[in-house]
């Protein structure tokens, strides 16, 4: 009896082996996956979790021997021949790149309308203060294929110049002005990214932070003028990343950044319950930096 159920249990755990690649490193680990890749300098596998697969990669430094189950040249037990990224054929191979890339690091330029505030303000004058230059930067960390967290900068400036006419110089107080606007976001991100093919993905992301406004300028004959006040700011974005290789891809961004100014400070001292929106989206264009 102990000899059937012996027997039994050998049967049973080879079918369960049965099918699955096995990679064993020199630590005297062992891998039950599916190796997906094999390249000069890593072995790319992929495991699953009750989460769904998990792609990953080790260095070819750090294995002892692997072996593929659909090779049935390769007797079990025997180390198999590495084989070149031509041979395998994978086609998704900028997925396990790219899924085994932990580091984003993003830069972005691109084009911001504030779509809130200047609401009294000349149609032209308004139109110049609510169009920016964009410049941000991101550092990402992702610890699972799917989910990361990440810290964003962005600024966006722009310079303002306008001679009012009559109606409105006596309610602005000046006869002309000349400013530069300026937005400063700090903030923190949550991010879920997903495949799209072979050599792309969507990054979504939402993330909560400082927004900080600064207008400074001239009004008549050199008469300094300024504004500056913060609140918190919600910023709900989307991103689409095309892959150029294993490190480097290019991207666009589409964001909405949400937020509204209750005081803020001016040369005459500090104005409250000015409810000033600073809501606006951004479009941006840039390069992602994978590690």
């Amino acid at each position: 009896m102990k000899k059937i159920l012996f027997f039994l249990l050998v049967s049973i755990s080879c079918l369960i082996a049965k099918g699955q690649d096995q990679i064993i490193t020199k630590a005297g680990d062992t891998l039950n996956c599916k190796i997906t890749r094999i390249s000069s300098g890593y072995i790319h596998f992929q495991i699953s979790d009750a989460t769904g697969p998990i792609r990953s990669r080790i260095e070819r430094s750090n294995v002892l021997s692997f072996y593929q189950a659909e090779e049935p040249q390769q007797p079990q037990g025997q180390i198999g021949d590495p084989k070149t990224e031509e041979e395998v054929g994978i086609s998704d191979r900028f997925a396990d790149l790219i899924e085994s890339n932990r580091f984003r690091i993003v830069l972005n330029t691109g084009f911001t309308y504030q779509f809130g505030g200047y609401e009294n303000h000349p149609t032209s004058y308004a139109r110049q203060l609510r169009t920016f230059v964009h410049l941000g930067a991101d550092i990402q960390f992702f610890p699972t294929d799917r989910f990361g967290v990440g810290l964003k900068y962005n600024r966006t400036s722009t310079p303002a110049q306008e001679n009012f006419d009559p109606s409105f110089a006596q309610a602005f107080g000046t006869n002309s002005i000349e400013e530069k606007v300026r937005f400063h976001y700090v903030g923190f991100s949550l991010l879920s990214r997903q495949p799209r093919g072979s050599d792309q993905y969507l990054i979504y992301s939402i993330a909560g932070g400082k927004v900080m406004y600064r207008d400074d300028g001239f009004k008549d004959n050199n008469v300094p003028y300024f504004e500056h006040g913060d609140s918190f700011a919600l910023e709900l974005a989307i991103g689409y990343d095309y892959i150029l290789d294993s490190n480097l891809a290019v991207g666009v961004g589409f964001a909405l950044n949400i937020g509204r100014i209750n005081e803020y400070e001016t040369p005459s001292g500090t104005v409250n319950g000015a409810n000033f929106d600073v809501s606006r989206f951004d479009l941006t264009l840039g390069l992602r930096f994978l590690k």
